[in-house]
């Protein structure tokens, strides 16, 4: 899920940015294999969801 969301392991939370941050909760979230994951604002999350979702096809 890392690699999938374009994530670094090498970096800390602290220095990643808003939108990075945002990627790395998704990525927790997705991980542990939900029926479904409510996403309330996603708008203010700071990323874009057209890029998430790219990326959580073939899950």
């Amino acid at each position: 899920m890392i690699n999938r969301f374009g994530l670094s392991m090498s970096v800390k939370i602290n220095e990643l940015s808003r939108g990075m941050k945002t990627k790395r909760m998704l990525a927790c979230a997705f991980s542990h294999n939900v029926e479904l994951l409510i996403l309330d604002e996603y708008n203010t999350l700071s990323i874009d969801m057209n890029e998430v979702l790219q990326r959580l096809r073939g899950i």
